[in-house]
């Protein structure tokens, strides 16, 4: 995955990533991770110990993908901080009192927050990538978006799976927007996101939450080929489009 360092400085002024203490970015650090990366490619380039830099270039990424749609006048989401849980550490949100931990991959409605924490961090970009990973970002930037534009709280366990599918269609429109700016290596990057979809779409319990593998699958492909317009399937009564 290549990223431009002219585009990552454009983001950056938008977000903030949070941890322990909080991490400002600017766009002298963003220049400086992006150079630092052999031929500006962010694969393989952090270890563990720099998933707090890499989650402030994945989110500039992602954010530069729905500064466009408000720049177009659509609707987009906008949470209120992205939490980074460093190893062994904790967080706490207004989500019926839960506490996130250092395996965090989650959206939380009620304050309106995105929590990531290290360890699946890690685990994700270690063995698919970057671009898979930053996916995942999205996919949480998709439950913020559903939630601008009031698609409906589910109230079963196939609206759950709806809900979630239609996330992963917006990761999925997320990464046609990123090709289209020339920033994925496609076949690499695409076969990587298609394995993380299955792995953890094969760590599901029997009292699933998320699709299967292969409608996870499906569900990001039909975004990346159909744009987020297409993504409006799955509750056509709160468009995500305007």
């Amino acid at each position: 995955m290549f990223p431009t360092v002219s585009t990552l400085g454009r983001a950056v002024l938008v977000s903030a990533v949070v941890g322990v203490g909080v991490l400002t970015p600017t766009i002298a650090s963003a220049q400086e991770t992006s150079a630092a990366c052999v031929s500006g490619s962010l694969d393989n380039c952090y270890t563990k110990s720099d998933m707090r830099e890499f989650l402030d270039v994945a989110v500039q990424l992602v954010e530069g993908y729905f500064d466009e749609l408000a720049a177009e006048g659509r609707p987009y989401p906008d949470p209120a901080a992205v939490v980074y849980i460093p190893t062994g550490q904790t967080a706490f949100t207004d989500c019926s009192d839960t506490v996130f931990d250092d395996t965090a991959y989650a959206y939380c409605p009620t304050d309106d927050t995105v929590f990531i924490g290290q360890e699946t961090l890690w685990q994700f970009y270690s063995e698919f990538g970057a671009a898979a990973p930053i996916m995942g970002l999205a996919h949480e930037y998709g439950h913020a978006l559903q939630d601008a534009v009031g698609v409906p709280e589910p109230r079963t366990s196939n609206g759950i799976i709806k809900l979630e599918d239609q996330a992963d269609c917006i990761a999925g429109s997320w990464a046609s927007y990123i090709d289209d700016q020339g920033y994925l290596e496609r076949v690499k990057d695409l076969t990587n996101i298609g394995q993380l979809l299955v792995a953890i779409g094969e760590m599901e319990s029997a009292d699933q939450t998320h699709g299967t593998p292969g409608e996870r699958v499906a569900s990001f492909t039909l975004g990346f080929a159909g744009g987020l317009e297409a993504c409006n399937v799955f509750f056509p009564t709160a468009s995500l489009t305007g």
